[in-house]
């Protein structure tokens, strides 16, 4: 019911001006003047008596309409009417406030707030409002919100806060943002033990390990499946993220002992292209491994020729030796892998090397393990079977050691072709 005939004249006007056709309700009236921002014509009809709280067909107060569109002014005035400020809709988004963030209509979020509409709403997937604005990257609505009091630590439907949900949207500003009003980037999820640097590792979002290192993120930290941020990055192949790592490793010393971890593991599997990736982001592999030998070292010993190339084709030194001098063939000739004894011969590596307190050769150490075919190999190379070690043996003595009577034969065969000046060496 009108107040007034005057008031009847005010909604007439104002019907006609917002579009043709029939006559509409003091509420249809209302709700087409917000949805238009006709502020003045919101004014005549409401002072003529529209329903401030009036619902369309799809459950929008006012006031809900005048948040999604972003309209301060209006808003301001239903608000000032006795506006519900947390009047909802059944559907998402549910309320005025979440429309407003969810529309990255900041003025709109303060005026709410300040109006106290409920900041601790909660929104599709058990979302709170710092969720939607950390998925959204609205770092302005997120420090609203966080000023207003928001719960930082809230989770939702899928275990994650909004740092989390940032980190997964890769925005950085409000990762940053949330950093800074205590997020805690040393929560893990409980159903993979993965934390904020884990997944941003996933996601390639290589701007934002500094961020969460420099936050005190633990980048040694394993997951339920025993993965390191950094073997994250390189089994989803994310070279940016594993260069940005590496280069953290001369500042954080957890960073530098997981790389030497995937550096092992990748040699130990035989996994090239891991490989490549963390030298070609920054590796060094002319560093000596944290047990002594040599990465090169390591490869030789696994018979992995493939790796072994990998690592010569990018620098690593063929005749670097370990605290007891051990170079990589020696390691090559332990593993008995034939491909890989001509491999680092072909690069230089010195066949008659001796280690320095045994004094044994490659082709010592082969001998003593039974291998045949390196045995043959480094022979057919070149290598002297005549030298002898600290405790005055020769390959001979330790072949007999083993009663391989093959490998025996095989080298007493070299010994007889020796020259008398190789005899005497």
């Amino acid at each position: 019911m009108w107040r007034s005939a005057a008031a009847f004249a005010v909604w007439v006007a104002a019907a006609a001006t917002l579009s043709p056709g029939q006559p509409r309700s003091p509420d249809e009236a209302l709700h087409a003047a917000v949805q238009a921002g006709k502020l003045e014509q919101v004014k005549r009809l409401l002072a003529a008596g529209a329903d401030v709280n009036a619902r369309d067909p799809l459950g929008s107060t006012p006031l809900f309409v005048a948040s999604c569109l972003g309209n301060t002014d209006v808003a301001s005035l239903l608000l000032a009417d006795g506006a519900l400020v947390d009047a909802g809709r059944p559907d998402a988004p549910s309320s005025p406030l979440e429309c407003a963030v969810l529309t990255d209509h900041a003025d709109i979020v303060k005026l709410l707030l300040a109006s106290r509409a409920d900041v601790d709403t909660r929104c599709h997937d058990d979302q709170s409002l710092l969720h939607v604005a950390a998925r959204r990257g609205n770092a302005q609505i997120a420090e609203v919100l966080l000023r207003a009091h928001a719960d930082i630590s809230s989770v939702d439907a899928n275990g994650n806060t909004a740092l989390d949900q940032a980190v997964l949207d890769g925005q950085s500003q409000v990762v940053s943002l949330l950093i800074a009003h205590g997020a805690n980037v040393a929560r893990v999820h409980p159903l993979d033990g993965r934390g904020p640097l884990h997944e941003a590792c996933i996601k390639g979002f290589a701007t934002l390990v500094p961020t969460l290192i420099t936050a005190r993120a633990d980048p040694s930290q394993r997951d339920h499946f025993g993965q390191t941020p950094l073997d994250l990055a390189l089994a989803y192949k994310n070279r940016n993220v594993v260069t940005a790592l590496l280069q953290l490793a001369v500042h954080a010393t957890e960073v530098q002992a997981t790389a030497e971890q995937a550096m092992q593991s990748s040699i130990a599997r035989g996994q090239t292209e891991i490989a490549r990736m963390l030298i070609e982001s920054g590796f060094d592999i002319a560093k000596p491994t944290l047990a002594g030998p040599s990465y090169l070292q390591n490869a030789a010993l696994k018979g992995h020729k493939k790796m072994v190339q990998v690592l010569l084709d990018h620098g690593a030194r063929v005749n670097a030796a370990d605290r007891d001098g051990a170079t990589a063939l020696h390691d090559a000739a332990l593993g008995g892998n034939p491909d890989v004894i001509t491999l680092l011969l072909d690069h230089g590596a010195r066949i008659d090397a001796a280690e320095e307190q045994s004094g044994a050769t490659p082709l010592m150490l082969a001998a003593a393990m039974a291998r045949t075919q390196a045995v043959a190999v480094l022979l057919a190379r070149g290598a002297n079977p005549a030298i002898k070690d600290r405790h005055g043996r020769t390959a001979l003595d330790r072949a007999k050691e083993t009663q391989d009577d093959d490998l025996v034969k095989l080298l007493e065969t070299a010994v007889a072709r020796l020259t008398p000046n190789q005899s005497a060496s």
